[in-house]
């Protein structure tokens, strides 16, 4: 963002399936861009409106498809008078918002995501990270897989 500035640091993933890691940024005012790595060219961009993040996204397989999905935290409203808080999980083959829950409290990071495989630990398996809603029970988000 020319004014605000980007979060650092930008992620990297293929996203376009062409085996060449892409760029995943956040700018300050909540803007996701993904751009192609082989040409700089902008895949898909999408923004939700009056917002801002300090975090920068978290990729991972979130949707079960062969593309990573990138989850990004934003708060609503111009720091340091923030009206609430937001969770998005985005498509990263597409752009397309899967998955929004608006939280009660500030939350400067994005989930972690982790994936146990016979290779790097002996076992299989997955960790579901509890989601909080607004009303702060767990939700039925996004499943790292």
């Amino acid at each position: 963002h020319p004014t605000r500035g980007f979060i650092a640091p930008s992620s990297l993933a293929d996203l376009n399936g062409d085996q060449i890691l892409d760029i995943v940024n956040v700018s300050y005012n909540g803007h996701v861009r993904v751009f192609d790595g082989l040409n700089s060219q902008v895949l898909w961009d999408w923004q939700r409106a009056n917002t801002e993040t300090s975090a920068a996204p978290t990729i991972g397989n979130f949707t079960g498809d062969i593309t990573p999905d990138i989850y990004v935290v934003l708060a609503q409203g111009h720091a340091p008078s923030f009206s609430d808080y937001f969770q998005v999980l985005i498509d990263g083959a597409n752009g397309n918002v899967v998955w929004m829950d608006s939280l009660s409290t500030i939350n400067f990071s994005c989930l972690a995501h982790v994936r146990q495989t016979k290779w790097n630990s002996g076992l299989e398996g997955s960790l579901k990270p509890p989601l909080r809603s607004r009303r702060g029970r767990e939700t039925s988000g996004p499943v790292a897989r």
